[in-house]
């Protein structure tokens, strides 16, 4: 199903830890570990849904995300910890 790796992604804050995620059991999940990982090795060209959305959409789509998002996280972690200790 076209975009589901993309809706598949996922995320959470515990305490001071912070996590992002394809679940096993989403859409993407049979595949997203190889996208991720395998570029290369288990896949070699982009799908016309990747090409669609530019040369940033390739392999390490979570790690690229977290470093895009680094000041949002930031925020996010910082929001979450001033409630758990107030």
């Amino acid at each position: 199903m076209p975009g589901g790796l993309e809706k598949s992604i996922e995320g959470r804050v515990e305490g001071l830890n912070g996590y992002v995620y394809v679940a096993a059991n989403s859409p993407g999940g049979k595949y997203a570990a190889r996208i991720h990982d395998g570029k290369g090795k288990s896949w070699k060209n982009r799908g016309p849904g990747t090409i669609s959305k530019g040369a940033k959409a390739d392999d390490k789509f979570i790690e690229r995300a977290v470093n895009d998002e680094q000041q949002n996280i930031l925020k996010i972690i910082e929001n979450e910890h001033r409630k758990v200790t107030l």
